[in-house]
């Protein structure tokens, strides 16, 4: 499966659009820079002193991953589903590219991908998903194993954790 440089080109510029976003948000409109009636502290406190909540499975290779495991270290997760018609394949297809940039740059970065549809993404479906894209499966994770239930309350307890007060 190839993806052409339109298609690609899309998601890149909403990214984009968002990250311009938050960076203006949070250089010209915080309280700090006086661009808000707020008082004092930053417009977000974000806290990254908890650890990450838990999730555990398996890889790609059928191998015991949990994000216990991952405590200390610097990682890039993402939230993927190996049927997805649409944002699935760019952000798999971008995060190939991050790889690879990490590597270029000598960094020790971590990738996950986990799966929000684990009854259908089983190991080996994850496998070739991922070599789909090139992936160097000896930094990055695609993982599943969990119930539907826990992968969908781990982003929104990790966003409380973070963004909590």
């Amino acid at each position: 499966m190839k993806f052409t440089k339109a298609y690609v080109s899309v998601p890149l510029i909403i990214l984009m659009v968002i990250l311009v976003g938050l960076v203006l948000w949070l250089t010209v409109l915080s309280p700090q820079t006086g661009g808000s009636q707020q008082e004092g502290g930053p417009a977000v406190a974000i806290s990254f002193d908890d650890p990450v909540p838990t999730l555990s499975g398996v890889n790609q290779e059928g191998e015991p991953f949990s994000t216990d495991d991952m405590n200390g270290e610097v990682w890039v997760a993402d939230f993927i589903f190996t049927n997805c018609p649409d944002v699935c394949p760019p952000m798999t297809f971008n995060m190939s590219r991050l790889q690879d940039k990490a590597k270029e740059a000598d960094l020790d970065v971590t990738f996950v991908s986990f799966s929000v549809d684990p009854t259908r993404d089983q190991p080996e479906v994850l496998k070739e998903f991922g070599e789909t894209f090139n992936a160097d499966f000896s930094n990055w994770h695609f993982v599943t194993g969990y119930s539907p239930e826990e992968v969908k309350s781990f982003p929104r307890t990790l966003l409380n954790q973070l963004f909590k007060n």
